[in-house]
């Protein structure tokens, strides 16, 4: 899971992450000058200037009087830190190296000549060397990543966090003066990588066992503890605890179920694929949260059936293929055909209402009824993509997600759909929302998205599996699970909890 991922990464790191010092320094100090501060000494007084030796006597030469010249400065070269060094020194991460060392400071002046010495006077002394220059600077370490090939954020990434994200968090833990050091690279390293296991927005995932290796196609929680998930094989599993504990219940069928959808503890419908030979398409039905079996119902249609909504006990919609469309009033003691104006294939379907609902299928179809299905008008989708899965939180605001990382919103009932960037190109198999700003994305390689902005931002969050995951289903904005291949459950809440 989550945390023996991130803690192997982060021991990974600290054995083979190196810190490069990237900064060197040039030392270009002069010799000090000789200067002569007096144009004519030729005074019989003594003559004293500030930093010369004392001159007794007449002066008749102009170097009586000679200044110490100032060394000049060393020069210190600093590297640009935008210069491209790691690259050039084939490191794939350069960070804050020593700086280079200072210029050696430039040789003193030559001191002056002795003056000559006056009538009856002493030789004046020669002038005082000039200063050494000053040792050149020491050259800055670059402080930058060359990211190209860096595992880091690649993993981090691939824990559910955004690269950017990853980087950001990066960068500015090198910029921070407090951490100055040869151990650097690592502390930066575990810090980058500690938000991977705290970026689920205060929410972990976590798995749960399902009792089975049967693939999971559908899930419907009606509250936080009531939850039932289908699958391959009939297979139906029942939680009453939040997942603590999934129970296998009688679905009387070994056909596939691909959806499933309750609209209370224990009013259910499942529908899925007929079984080899026979003439109609599977739906099962229960009415006490299927302690005893599941009761099979006559579908009608020989179409495999990909997705179900209910809003009611009595009033649902399952879709299918080739653009099949059924509609029950009656609990599905009858379902009836309804024209869906489409022979493509239809995935998933939502309704808020008895009268208002959406449906997506193939080459990016979306269909839409506000009468019940009396009539199904097509609606554009500006996409080709395949689309997998819709969820509506009103009559005006829904999203469908799709093969290609494809999200579309609308929040106009579908008279526009616009789409939004998810940040991956992995195929979405379903979404769910609980509110108009609260929803989450699911998908192959485990990927999972959240987003609290209604989409303007899709967030991945660590699910800990590179299982593909086929469905999802929240309660309230941090309460949900997904299922998917192999059995596979996972469980979000705040706090950790199961």
């Amino acid at each position: 899971m989550m945390k023996t991922s991130t803690l192997f990464v982060i021991g990974l790191l600290a054995g083979t992450l190196a810190v490069i010092g990237c900064g060197n320094g040039e030392g270009n100090g002069t010799g000090g000058t000789d200067t002569c501060t007096s144009g004519s000494c030729a005074d019989s007084t003594a003559n004293v200037q500030a930093g010369c030796q004392d001159v007794v006597g007449f002066c008749n030469s102009d170097d009586c009087c000679t200044l110490p010249g100032a060394g000049g400065a060393g020069g210190g070269t600093t590297i640009d830190p935008d210069a491209e060094l790691c690259d050039e020194v084939g490191q794939s991460v350069c960070i804050l190296g020593a700086g280079g060392t200072g210029g050696t400071g430039g040789a003193g002046g030559t001191g002056g000549t002795g003056g000559t010495a006056g009538t009856g006077g002493t030789a004046g002394a020669g002038g005082t060397g000039g200063t050494g220059g000053t040792g050149g600077t020491g050259g800055t370490g670059v402080t930058r990543c060359d990211w190209t090939g860096v595992e880091l954020c690649a993993l981090c990434e691939l824990e559910g966090t955004p690269k950017d994200s990853c980087e950001e968090t990066f960068d500015l833990c090198l910029r921070t003066e407090d951490l100055v050091g040869e151990n650097q690279c690592e502390i930066c390293s575990v810090i980058a990588l500690y938000q991977c296991a705290d970026t689920n927005g205060g929410g972990t995932w976590v798995e749960q066992d399902s009792g089975t290796d049967t693939d999971l196609e559908g899930v419907s929680f009606t509250d936080a503890n009531n939850g039932t998930a289908v699958g391959a094989n009939g297979t139906i599993l029942r939680t009453t605890d939040g997942g603590n504990r999934w129970t296998a219940q009688d679905s009387g069928i070994t056909e596939r179920l691909r959806s499933v959808s309750f609209v209370d503890a224990n009013t259910g419908t499942a529908v899925g694929d007929k079984a080899p030979g026979a003439g109609e398409d599977v739906i099962v039905r229960t009415t006490d949260g299927g302690t005893t079996r599941w009761t099979a119902q006559d579908s009608g249609t020989a179409s495999f059936l990909f997705g179900v909504s209910f809003v009611d006990a009595d009033t649902g919609t399952a879709v299918g293929g080739n653009g099949t469309i059924l509609r029950t009033t009656n609990g599905g003691a009858n379902w009836v055909t309804q024209s869906s104006g489409t022979t493509l294939g239809l995935n998933g379907v939502s309704f808020t209402d008895a009268d208002t609902g959406t449906a997506v299928g193939v080459d990016g179809t979306i269909v839409r009824t506000t009468n019940g299905g009396d009539n199904w008008m097509p609606q554009s989708s500006g996409t080709t993509a395949d689309l997998y899965g819709v969820s509506f939180v009103d009559a005006d605001t829904g999203t469908a997600v799709g093969a290609a990382g494809a999200i579309l919103r609308t929040t106009n009932g579908g008279t526009t759909w616009e789409a939004q960037s998810s940040g991956t190109g992995e195929e979405l198999n379903d979404v769910s929302f609980t509110n108009v700003n609260n929803g989450t994305a699911v998908g192959v390689n485990g990927i999972i998205l959240r987003t609290t902005d209604g989409g303007a931002n899709w967030v991945p969050e660590s699910s800990g599996t590179r299982n593909r995951l086929f469905g999802v289903s929240f309660t309230d904005a941090n309460t949900g699970t997904a299922v998917g291949e192999r059995g596979t459950i996972l469980r979000r809440t705040v706090g950790g909890g199961g």
